[in-house]
């Protein structure tokens, strides 16, 4: 039988030509197809797997303060990989000058890179700052009256309110320094820590350990006045209530930070 009968016969017949297998061919696009859309979305997972984490700290407020020439920073955002995208970064970096600032860092007193702080802990902190400038300058007048010899005829009420008996006291002093000094080096260090160091991981802890230690002080110090001594000083009180409000707004502050 020729060749040109054998073609003819398999052309009427409908047999598929040698080589020609569509079925297989078929199989093996939709094998190749699966498999290129399959290593596309594991690329995509694994490039955006923290879509979730930065879109959630925009949600809570928090900025993320970084510099282009820092190394650390760059580090976190290879971390993010593509969800970096989601993140609310601020570039505090001043290109092609390493010493320069963008002013909104500046303003929220960055000075480490990276930071990140939400804006409620900042408003926080700039408060705890204020008030422990107000407890510097109560404790600097109370340090005024320690060692003055005049009377103080301003914070002499009737006879519940005397702050001479009580500044002048055997109390107000300890180990032979001022109690009012003390004051106003634990109001200072509080003031560097709501501001030099208020971005430093381990601030809210000492803020509120600070602020703490310096309430139970000044509870023990009331306590003399009333059982002790007898009489009642304004500064002596303005100063505690200033340390109850540094302490209860340092609590909110490390409460946060544990978030």
């Amino acid at each position: 039988m020729s060749q040109q009968r054998r073609e003819r016969r398999k052309e009427k017949s409908g047999e598929p030509e040698p080589g020609r297998n569509w079925g297989r061919i078929g199989v093996y696009v939709v094998v190749i197809v699966v498999a290129f859309g399959l290593a596309y979305y594991l690329g995509y997972r694994s490039g955006h797997k923290y879509d979730s984490f930065a879109r959630c700290l925009g949600d809570r407020g928090v900025k993320m303060y970084g510099a282009w020439w820092c190394s650390h920073c760059k580090e976190q955002k290879e971390k993010f990989g593509a969800s970096f995208e989601y993140a609310p970064y601020v570039e505090c970096g001043v290109e092609g000058n390493p010493k320069g600032q963008n002013p909104v860092c500046v303003d929220a007193g960055i000075k480490h890179f990276p930071t990140a702080m939400s804006e409620w802990t900042q408003r926080l902190m700039s408060i705890v700052a204020i008030l422990a400038v107000c407890g510097v300058v109560v404790s600097s007048v109370s340090l005024q009256h320690h060692y003055a010899k005049s009377k103080t005829e301003y914070c002499e009420i009737g006879e519940a309110f005397n702050c001479d008996i009580v500044n002048r006291s055997e109390y107000s002093s300890l180990l032979g320094i001022p109690v009012a000094l003390i004051g106003m080096l634990g109001y200072a260090a509080l003031a560097g820590l709501a501001t030099v160091y208020r971005e430093r991981q381990e601030t809210p802890s000492l803020l509120l350990g600070g602020a703490g230690a310096g309430l139970a002080f000044a509870l023990y110090l009331t306590y003399i006045e009333a059982r002790v001594l007898g009489v009642w000083c304004i500064l002596c009180l303005s100063s505690l209530a200033v340390i109850a409000s540094i302490t209860v707004t340092s609590c909110v502050v490390w409460v946060r930070s544990r978030d």
